[in-house]
Order: C-alpha cells, then structure tokens, then sequence
C-alpha cells in the first residue's frame, strides 16, 4: 500500500520539478503555462465521483493497480507534447488517472487500516510526501545533468510502472480483512437503545451541521493551496 502512495509523491514531485523545463521547450508564456496546468486538477475534479462509484461496485484493488501504473507512465506525454493543446491533453489524462487514484488508493487504506485495527492513515500520507520530496529531487537531479524531460519521465516511469504492477498482487480484494464482529454489530443492537432511533430529526440536523463545516474548511484549503501553486 506505501507504494502507491510514494508512487503518487514521487510522480508528482518529479514532473512538477520539470515544468520550466517543459515550458521552455514549449514556448509558453507565464499565462499559457498557467492555462496547461489548470488541464490537470481539471481531471482530477472530473473523475473524482466516477472513481468512487467504480470503488464501491467493484472493490479498490483493480483501480488502484491500473490508475498506479497510468500514473507512471502519462508523464511521458509531457516531453512528448509538440504543443499547448496536446500538452494539456497529456496532463488532463493524467490528472484522470490521479484522482482515480487518490480515490481508490485512500479507499483501500481505509480497508486496509479497519482489517489491521490500529491508524495507518497518516502513515500512509506521510509516504506520498517523502515520495514528493523524492521526486523533486530527481527532477531537479536530472535537469542539474541537462536531461530533457522525455528522459527524464521514461527513466522515473518504467521502474514506478513495475513497482505498481507488482505491488498491487498484495492489495487487498473487495470485503477481505473486514472484522467479523463490526458489520453484524449494528443489526444486533436493539433500535431502543440507539439515541438517534428516538430523535431522527434532531440527530439528522445535527449530524448534517457537523459535516458542513469541515467541508467547507477543507474545500476553502484546497481552494487555497491550488492557486498557490497555480502562482
């Protein structure tokens, strides 16, 4: 599980490390950059709830092997980009395969950390920075040497490529490693002795109260880290 999301960090890190090296072979003025960039949160957004209807129906394991090993290799299209236009094709389809990722990633951690019984969450979080980290200085490695990115991206690729494809054999299938005693726990308790059962409305309005917030919170932080980096 650590490895895709050091795949995911390392990815990143690496290509991100490379954009003035991709707009300079490009052309691309400050504005123009900006514009090619958006392609990639763009996907991202896009498939975010299409990937996690394809989760629920069948199972993380399958999305996160096939969206680990995309994610490898899509970065190759960046130095292959003869234009804006098909640069930002290239980084709209990765941005796919990232957020399809990122879904069904996080999904089977989820299911990974309720089968081990203990947090793993931040663990895993912590990896997909170390891998950024790790990217960024390859990246910045290679364009010290005055590699392009093509080669660049292809030498990062093909060994993330195998890592995710490997890896994903040991992923856990769909209801594996769930605990026995917590899916059945909820039908054994008495309606009576459930608070919410005596109040729904009440419990309803508070509980949707509660989730508001955080939303909000979290969207306007998104918000915020988006346009820092798009700057």
């Amino acid at each position: 599980m650590l490895a895709f999301f050091a795949l995911l960090g390392l990815t990143n890190g690496d290509w991100l490390a490379r954009i003035p090296a991709l707009a300079h072979g490009l052309h691309l003025s400050d504005g123009m950059l900006g514009v090619a960039l958006l392609a990639t949160p763009a996907g991202s957004v896009a498939v975010a709830s299409l990937a996690g209807a394809l989760v629920d129906r069948i199972g993380s394991r399958a999305p996160t092997t096939l969206a680990g090993i995309a994610v490898a290799l899509l970065p190759i299209s960046f130095g292959l980009a003869a234009s804006q236009v098909a640069l930002m094709v290239g980084m709209f389809v990765f941005g796919v395969a990232a957020g399809a990722l990122d879904v069904s990633m996080n999904a089977q951690a989820v299911q990974l950390q309720t089968a081990v019984g203990r947090q793993l969450m931040t663990s895993f979080h912590a990896c997909y920075s170390f891998g950024a980290l790790a990217g960024g200085l390859v990246g910045g490695a290679f364009a010290w040497r005055n590699v392009g990115p093509t080669p660049d991206f292809t030498a990062v690729a093909v060994p993330l490529a195998v890592l995710a494809l490997v890896a994903g054999r040991f992923l856990l299938v769909r209801g594996q490693g769930a605990p026995v005693g917590a899916a059945s726990s909820g039908e054994r308790e008495p309606a009576a002795a459930r608070p919410e059962a005596a109040r729904p409305d009440a419990t309803a309005g508070r509980r949707r109260r509660v989730r508001l917030s955080p939303l909000l919170v979290l969207s306007l932080l998104a918000l915020c880290s988006l346009l820092g980096e798009g700057a």
